[in-house]
């Protein structure tokens, strides 16, 4: 996972696969970065890019859910989201809250 800040906004963009071990393994460094950037910049927006990314696990949509919730549904998004993981956010329901409209 690489983590940029840029004009306001965290981007984050994840590996090919985001399974248990690798949430598991961000989910510290998100909380870390994330939290700092809100402390500076309430209201900081929250992107988790998925461009190049063919699997996510139910981890990751609970990593999601959690950014949702924390920085609120207008200040963040998943965006640049394959066929395979749009499916997987088609079938739990979450497409239309967490997605970038494309």
């Amino acid at each position: 996972m690489k983590i940029d800040e840029i004009d306001g906004t965290i981007y984050c963009r994840f590996e090919e696969s985001v399974n248990a071990n690798v949430c598991s393994d961000v989910a510290h460094v998100l909380a870390e970065q994330i939290e700092s950037a809100l402390a500076r910049t309430p209201g900081i927006k929250v992107v988790f890019d998925m461009n190049g990314t063919r699997y996510i696990s139910s981890a990751f949509l609970r990593l999601c859910v959690l950014y949702h919730k924390k920085v609120g549904k207008e200040n963040f998004r998943c965006e640049n989201v394959s066929d395979d993981v749009q499916s997987v956010f088609l079938s739990t329901g979450l497409d239309g809250i967490l997605v970038e409209k494309r």
